[in-house]
C-alpha cells in the first residue's frame, strides 16, 4: 500500500516541478524585457540630453548621463563634473525632456 501512495504522489510532484519551472523561466523572461527596455530609455534620454546640450554650449562640455541599475535605481551624473551647476543643468535637462514628452503626447 505504501508503494501505491509513492506512485499516486509523482505526478503531483512532477506539476509541481513543472509549473515551478515555468515560473522561473517566466521571470527571466520578464528580466531580460525590463532590462532591454530601461536600456532603450537610457539609450534615447541620453541622446538627447547630449543634443541639447550640444545645442546649448559652444564649447565642449559633457551632458548630464542617466545609467539603470535596475528598474529602482539609478545613477544620474555629468561625468567629470561634480559642480552643483552641472547638478542643476542636469536636472533642468530631465525637466526639459518630460515637458517636451508631454507636448507631443497632446
Amino acid at each position: 500500500m505504501h508503494s501505491e501512495a509513492l506512485l499516486d504522489e509523482a505526478p503531483l510532484e512532477k506539476g509541481i516541478v513543472g509549473v515551478i519551472t515555468k515560473v522561473k523561466s517566466a521571470e527571466q523572461i520578464l528580466r531580460q524585457s525590463i532590462e532591454e527596455i530601461l536600456n532603450e530609455i537610457e539609450g534615447e534620454l541620453n541622446a538627447k540630453m547630449k543634443e541639447f546640450n550640444d545645442s546649448l554650449f559652444d564649447e565642449s562640455r559633457k551632458a548630464p548621463n542617466l545609467k539603470f541599475k535596475a528598474y529602482n535605481s539609478y545613477t544620474f551624473e555629468t561625468p567629470d563634473d561634480t559642480g552643483t551647476g552641472s547638478n542643476y543643468r542636469g536636472w533642468l535637462f530631465m525637466i526639459w525632456l518630460y515637458y517636451s514628452a508631454l507636448h507631443y503626447r497632446q
